[in-house]
């Protein structure tokens, strides 16, 4: 596959939301219109209360379906400061409709009493970062719907992110390139 190709990447339009009377309606049919077309897309932007019509329009495409979560914060509540589709929540939505078959978060470092309650009501595999190994491996059947979130990187390497949490992944320079070899 070469991805330098011609036409291997398009851009599509940004979606302007801001007076959308249905915004995940919106997220949802464009989502859909560009994978009815065949395109892989990579939804850039926003917070992740988008997750959720992004994974609707996926989910008719992929079965199985595997979500690598990449975050400092599981987003799991099941509503947040009286809100069940806030950036806190989507993936609580997202596995009660049943639009994952696997739930698989990594870096996660702020689980509090509920976030775990919620874990465990759908099956979801947390790698805490205190827990986390170089050189692990997701082994998965069928598609991986990736979802990065900036703070899942340590605030030193991602100073800019709204909910900073300490200890995160960070770039390692390794060992100095032989400048002879």
């Amino acid at each position: 596959m070469d991805t330098a190709a011609p036409g291997f990447i398009t851009v599509a339009n940004d979606l302007v939301l801001d007076r959308s009377p249905d915004p995940f309606g919106a997220i949802q049919t464009a989502v859909g219109h560009l994978l009815n077309l065949g395109h892989a897309p990579i939804v850039l932007g926003g917070d992740h209360s988008i997750t959720l019509p992004v994974l609707r329009a996926f989910r008719p495409h992929y079965r199985p379906l595997t979500i690598l979560h990449v975050d400092a914060h599981p987003d799991l509540y099941d509503e947040f400061e009286g809100d069940k589709y806030s950036h806190a929540c989507p993936f609580a939505r997202v596995m009660e409709e049943g639009l994952a078959d696997r739930l698989v978060q990594v870096g996660i470092r702020t689980m509090n009493r509920h976030q775990r309650e919620q874990a465990d009501r759908f099956g979801t595999e947390i790698i805490e970062m205190k827990d986390w190994k170089d050189g692990w491996q997701l082994k998965s059947e069928g598609a991986v719907y990736i979802s990065f979130d900036m703070d899942g990187l340590d605030p030193a390497s991602a100073p800019g992110v709204s909910h900073p949490e300490p200890g995160g992944f960070h770039h390692s320079a390794g060992p100095e390139p032989d400048p002879v070899g």
